[in-house]
């Protein structure tokens, strides 16, 4: 029942926050933070219902999770542009929503433990239990669910044979949708936590496969630094993949280790000689890590750092404390000639790494250490070089990939803010009117390549041959499309103005077309899109078949912007 409760509880409030839609920003960054607070507070809750409770628990589950909707307000405000709609560099709130996760799964087993800030006297056992035991209990839940929609699914496909739609709209609707799963999500832990021996089997049948995998992984490492001894770093420069590589077989390499050492109070079924490449593959790993750092920096070197790059090199770092720490532990085990206690100095590091991963997750998150704060330093740094040309800047990261910080900078660059000298301001000014042009990341890059094959003509025609094309219309905002492929204009009065606005349809775009609309200055600005499959349409207006349809609703403007009506 205690479950049940629990799962209802999270429901609603993912339902209110449904149902509120907050206009203002500050209430949209606190609906942002609520989904985190909310959804960290009830899987703890849920999680540590397999064990009594006690006061410090929840004390420790209630600041967590309040820490994390402040990071999260933090996150959403760097994506705001100041505009009258939202603009978010999404990047770093899907990084956020993945590194949330993680910081969950490495601090629950703390919490679980009762050893939160206890670096010296964790209890090991208890974390490795726990750790691996919620990883399958989530699952477990996961799996119910999925079972339990296909079943809901299943239901509205039978009615719906019978021409009975209002089960499918019942079933399918916000209400019952985020009630019912929330509530069976939680029934699914306390599946999981009544049925320990399945868990327990799970977990090790689990460890099984880490034991039996880890000599493959541990060939594979050896080889292929024997290889590298050959053939050299340069073949790895060369491709987009090698940091990423490196360090996934680092990843696999220590979990499968993991898996095998548990909490070290089994004697692992291992001969000396599958210790020993073991062993090797450790210092192996150390090997990888470096070079992972060292691949990135080059990287960064050339063009600075973006915040991908920025989590890649955390995360090399965070490999080469593992690997410095495990190499050394293989280096004392070798001392201690492979006893049944084989690797046992890990656990410390394990624990101490687990703090540091913790940290690094909310610093990389907060304030001036955001991932968009760095870059966007780092970016105007290598701009102000004096070696830096900047025609062949990239001045889209600013606005497109860096959030707030990198639109700060633009302004700063505009109103002439940063000491830079006066023809080189000039330029720099000149590609910044060139990026306004731009209506993203992708039409930047189309101008600058425009720019550099020197093709300058928009390709754009009327559907109707009788019409010629108004002379500003090809210097409209985000037609620079149509330089590399022919665009068509249908002219028709879509604001009821008495003067014909355009409908630039591109013949290779799949399902958006551009509504312009001429203004006082003669000049044309992208209103509004028309979504609809671009062959069809293409198709329907060169054979005439369309027509022009007043709007079956009408609508409600706030705050200046019109509210779009989605009929059923």
């Amino acid at each position: 029942m205690k479950y049940a409760i629990v799962g209802a509880l999270q429901g609603f409030i993912l339902l209110f926050l449904y149902k509120l839609s907050p206009l203002e920003l500050w209430g949209q960054a606190i609906e942002y933070a609520v989904y985190f607070i909310s959804g960290f507070i009830s899987l703890s809750i849920l999680l540590l219902f397999r064990e009594k409770l006690t006061k410090l628990q929840i004390y420790q589950v209630i600041i967590i999770g309040l820490l994390m909707g402040g990071v999260s307000v933090w996150i959403y405000f760097q994506g705001y542009n100041g505009d009258s709609y939202r603009h978010y560099s999404g990047g770093i709130l899907f990084a956020w929503s993945l590194l949330a996760v993680l910081l969950t799964y490495i601090l629950l087993p703390f919490i679980q433990a009762q050893s939160l800030f206890k670096l010296r006297t964790a209890d090991y056992s208890a974390l490795y239990r726990h750790s691996w035991d919620n990883f399958f209990v989530v699952f477990l839940a996961s799996l119910f669910i999925f079972i339990y929609w296909l079943m809901i699914l299943l239901c509205s496909a039978l009615f719906e044979m019978l021409g009975i739609h209002a089960v499918e709209n019942f079933l399918i609707s916000p209400t019952f949708m985020f009630l019912t799963m929330s509530v069976m999500f939680a029934i699914g832990i306390g599946i999981g936590h009544e049925h320990e021996k399945i868990i327990s089997t799970l977990r090790f049948i689990a460890l099984s496969i880490c034991r039996y995998l880890l000599p493959l992984s541990a060939l594979i490492s050896l080889v292929f630094a024997g290889t590298l001894l050959f053939t050299g770093l340069e073949a790895m420069w060369s491709t987009r993949f090698s940091t990423h590589a490196l360090l996934w077989l680092i990843v696999v390499n220590l979990v499968f280790l993991n898996g095998i050492y548990q909490d070290g109070t089994n004697a692992v079924k291992y001969t000396v000689a599958l210790k020993a490449m073991a062993n090797l593959t450790l210092f192996a790993l150390l090997a990888f890590s470096l070079i992972a750092v060292y691949s990135v920096y080059l990287r960064i070197e050339q063009y600075g750092l973006t915040p991908n790059r920025v989590y890649i090199i955390v995360i090399s770092f965070v490999a080469v404390m593992y690997s410095l720490t495990y190499a050394w532990a293989a280096f004392s085990s070798f001392r201690s000639k492979l006893t049944s206690n084989w690797l046992d100095e890990i656990k410390t590091p394990n624990v101490t790494i687990a703090y540091i991963v913790a940290l690094l997750i909310v610093f990389l998150h907060g304030p001036y250490l955001d991932a968009n704060s760095i870059s966007a330093r780092s970016q105007l740094s290598r701009l102000l070089d004096p070696t830096t040309d900047p025609s062949k800047f990239d001045f889209g990261v600013f606005r497109y990939k860096l959030g707030n910080p990198g639109r700060r900078v633009l302004v700063e660059l505009q109103e002439g803010k940063l000491d830079i000298e006066e023809d080189r301001l000039k330029a720099i000014k000149e590609r910044i009117a060139l990026l306004d042009k731009s209506g993203d990341y992708y039409g930047w890059q189309q101008q600058l390549r425009t720019e550099e094959e020197g093709i300058k003509q928009v390709r754009i025609s009327a559907f109707d041959k009788n019409r010629s094309i108004p002379e500003a219309l090809p210097d409209a905002f985000e037609l620079n499309y149509c330089v590399y492929q022919e665009c068509k204009v249908l002219f028709v009065d879509f604001n009821r103005d008495g003067i014909d606005d355009a409908l630039v349809v591109e013949q290779n775009n799949w399902n958006i077309s551009r509504i312009y609309i001429l203004q006082a200055d003669k000049s044309w600005q992208h209103v509004a899109n028309l979504q609809h499959n671009v062959l069809y349409l293409y198709k329907a207006i060169t054979e005439g078949k369309y027509t022009i349809v007043e709007p079956e609703y009408k609508t409600l403007k706030v705050e200046g912007k019109e509210l779009s009506v989605q009929p059923r």
